[in-house]
């Protein structure tokens, strides 16, 4: 069942059996980890997922969730429960829907260089700061791209395109993944061109229940 395809909608219905099963083998013996998931969106279901995978190759998740939207403020303004919790892991799970400057079809050069900086600098003022207070893993998810392409292929190639700015802030992130230790990326980008824009997005879901994908 762990087996890529797999069948996410059976997971989460039998999450807490297969849960239960899994910690009932005899000849395991598991490593204990805190990992704290800093969500964008709804994670629950994500830390539910998550942690069933984790037990089925030995690892016992020990979670701390941020609570809905405030990945920024526990990871800048700091949060008592998250120091005393002190991490192993940290997953900062966003995506599209999270980012906060996004181009207008009338910005100047000036202004678009100014939202990537605000954009980019945003996450390594977080990035940096965990590093600062914990010894942890940061795991940081790219942005996928946007469901509405309202320019076309000029989407891609305008300075003012959304698909655009998406794809230099990756980019960016990249880079960021390649010169740094103990910071992974985790490429939400291609995951999502695999599965199909269409299907990725759910507009009903995440206006419901703030599930971004």
């Amino acid at each position: 069942m762990f087996d890529y395809p797999y069948d996410n909608e059976f997971l989460l219905r039998k999450q807490k059996s297969i849960r239960r099963k899994l910690l009932e083998r005899k000849n395991v013996e598991y490593i204990e980890k805190r990992i704290a998931v800093l969500g964008g969106s709804t994670v629950n279901d994500i830390c539910n997922l998550l942690e069933i995978f984790l037990l089925d190759s030995g690892i016992k998740p020990i979670f701390y969730q941020s609570e809905y939207n405030k990945y920024y403020e526990d990871a800048v303004f700091g949060n008592a429960e998250l120091d005393n919790f002190q991490p192993e892991i940290i997953l900062i799970f966003t995506s599209f829907v999270n980012l906060m400057n996004l181009p207008q079809l009338n910005d100047s050069e000036k202004v678009l260089t100014e939202k990537m900086s605000a954009e980019y600098n945003r996450y390594l003022q977080i990035w940096e700061k965990l590093h600062e207070k914990f010894s942890a893993v940061i795991i940081q998810n790219n942005f996928e791209l946007p469901y509405k392409n309202l320019l076309g292929s000029l989407d891609a190639v305008q300075n003012y395109g959304t698909s655009k700015f998406v794809e230099i802030l990756n980019l960016k992130f990249a880079e960021y993944a390649r010169t740094h230790d103990n910071f992974y990326l985790h490429d939400l980008h291609t995951l999502s061109a695999k599965i199909g824009l269409e299907k990725w997005y759910n507009r009903f879901q995440f206006y419901a229940y703030k599930f971004a994908m």
